[in-house]
């Protein structure tokens, strides 16, 4: 499950790792990328700091999802002051030419900001530039700009498509990715250096997640984004250490204690 309210709510198992929020206010930059396998809640990760950051969410909804965590406890004051702009990559790769995914690319774009507009009021002042989702962002932000509220930027897993374009069609992730690329459809080098265009403004912050470095590498231009994978002092913001592991254990009915201690050591 990666909705956090619906986990929440429904009172599923929670490993609690709301302490990183606080740790990211503190010891991160404005742009920060974090990698991680697939399954290990890169996207409920996500979907915390949306909610805990949303201008959105209620006073009493922010009790209900927060109220018993870490973060809970003694929230930041950032805490539910940002518009969130939520963008996922996810399109369909499997047939058309570099223009078609292209133009599915910046329509999935357009559909985020779409509903980003449309959610905080600001339909007026973003008008959706069809063909061009990296001019409707500019417009987006300027109109932020305008109205001096806060964006806080999630992009889940910003290499989902290029991972697999590299290893099917490598011509097609050159034009789409590459800096090598001399077309003018490596969209995401554009999304990303549209993301760099605004660094330094105050109340804008990114939080990228993804699998692998090489697509953002390969993109180039954007060298502002701080990657934590190896930082020590967020080693376990994803994923299961040991302690959640027996905890969840403990939680299953009808096992046995020593199947549940063969369970942990594999």
């Amino acid at each position: 499950m990666s909705d956090f309210r619906k986990l929440r709510f429904q009172k599923r198992f929670f490993v609690d790792n709301s302490e990183y929020i606080r740790k990211l206010e503190k010891n991160a930059p404005e742009h920060t990328l974090r990698l991680a396998p697939p399954r290990f809640g890169k996207s409920l990760f996500l979907s915390m700091l949306a909610y805990y950051y949303d201008r959105a969410t209620s006073e009493s909804e922010f009790e209900l999802l927060f109220g018993d965590t870490d973060i809970g406890k003694e929230p930041t004051a950032e805490a539910r002051t940002y518009c969130v702009l939520s963008l996922d990559f996810s399109v369909d790769i499997s047939s058309g030419d570099v223009q078609e995914i292209r133009r599915r690319l910046h329509n999935q774009i357009n559909y985020s900001i779409e509903h980003f507009v449309r959610k905080y009021g600001l339909t007026e002042d973003v008008p959706i530039c069809t063909d061009d989702a990296l001019g409707s962002f500019q417009r987006l932000w300027l109109a932020m700009q305008r109205r001096q509220l806060r964006l806080y930027v999630l992009i889940d897993e910003y290499d989902r498509f290029a991972n697999q374009l590299i290893t099917d069609t490598p011509d097609t992730y050159e034009a789409l990715v590459s800096e090598r690329s001399q077309t003018s459809v490596a969209i995401l080098r554009g999304i990303f250096q549209a993301l760099k265009a605004v660094t330094g403004l105050p109340g804008y912050r990114v939080f990228t997640t993804g699998i692998s470095p090489v697509p953002l590498a390969d993109a180039s231009g954007y060298n502002v984004a701080q990657d934590l994978t190896n930082e020590p002092a967020f080693s376990s913001m994803l994923g299961f250490c040991d302690d959640a592991i027996t905890r969840a254990l403990l939680l299953i009915e009808g096992i046995s204690d020593a199947d549940r201690e063969k369970a942990h050591e594999v």
